[in-house]
């Protein structure tokens, strides 16, 4: 896989977290629009990010996750369809067919002697990748289920405009600052959302993530420091509040990256640096100082 397959991975993995609003809702899919795709009633909503990743429970015990991943260009997100398909969707080999969605699609299923059942389905559009995946509690990946999935691929590609990712620029990582810490040339900015960020280097692998949400107060940021300092070096840094820290050298497989906790406002931000071609050391903390103090003072 190559690092800008990486890239995306990483940065589906932050679109994962959840902002957990009061009135949280998937910009994908609706309850109703689920709850008939799927043929029951009984789904909930358990994440949600305006990026385009939600996760609900269907029949209580079932796990369906709706995932869009935008690239920016047509080329690097074909990239990326095919290595779903060949690494993570390799399982998928019962029901197989490809429904006429998007610029091409996958549906699959689980073998029936496979330790986790699961149905999931790709669909390429252009620069995007949508993906669904399922995962069932009982004994085999039905036909119902593989219906059911191709519905709900179907719908979410329909709602694919209002996932909230662009490419080019994120105001928490203003270009300046971005250009002192990891050059001039070969950045890509990716936004995912207003609260989430990542920057990474091409040729090379340097690459800088900023997560914000709403859920860690100043008081678990000091629980979290005193938990870190169990498995890395941790450093306070008062300039960015009087919780805020930052930890390094952690034990494998986190050692090669710097992390900077804060609480501003009631907001938490998370910044996670990875040096080019190196592990993160004390010295990247003064170098990361005028990005820090700008997330700071925008809180």
């Amino acid at each position: 896989m190559s690092k800008k397959i990486i890239a995306a991975v990483a940065a589906s993995a932050l679109s994962m977290v959840s902002a957990f609003a009061a009135e949280m809702t998937c910009p994908l899919i609706s309850k109703q629009e689920l709850a008939k795709a799927m043929g029951t009633d009984t789904v909930m909503l358990a994440q949600a990010h305006a990026a385009g990743t939600c996760t609900w429970f269907v029949d209580e015990v079932n796990n369906l996750t709706v995932h869009t991943i935008k690239r920016p260009n047509t080329k690097e997100a074909a990239e990326l369809y095919d290595a779903y398909i060949t690494q993570a969707f390799a399982g998928y080999t019962d029901g197989v067919s490809h429904p006429k969605v998007g610029d091409k699609a996958f549906l699959g299923a689980s073998v029936p002697d496979a330790p986790m059942k699961g149905v999931g389905m790709m669909i390429l559009k252009a620069d995007t990748v949508l993906s669904v995946t399922y995962y069932i509690s009982s004994s085999d990946a039905s036909k119902e289920a593989l219906e059911g999935i191709k519905n709900v691929g179907s719908v979410a590609f329909s709602h694919l405009s209002k996932a909230d990712q662009a490419f080019g620029a994120c105001r928490w990582t203003p270009t300046a600052e971005i250009d002192k810490l990891l050059g001039k040339k070969g950045v890509t900015i990716h936004r995912l959302g207003d609260d989430q960020c990542i920057v990474y280097v091409q040729p090379g692998d340097g690459t800088l993530m900023v997560m914000g949400d709403d859920m860690v107060s100043e008081s678990t940021l000091g629980n979290m420091l005193e938990d870190t300092k169990n498995r890395c070096k941790t450093q306070t840094v008062p300039y960015l509040g009087a919780s805020a820290f930052a930890y390094y050298e952690c034990e494998a497989p986190a050692n090669p990256v710097m992390v900077v906790e804060m609480v501003g406002n009631g907001r938490h931000m998370s910044v996670t640096y990875q040096p080019n071609k190196r592990a993160a050391t004390p010295k990247d903390l003064e170098a990361m100082k005028p990005l820090l103090q700008h997330i700071h003072q925008s809180l």
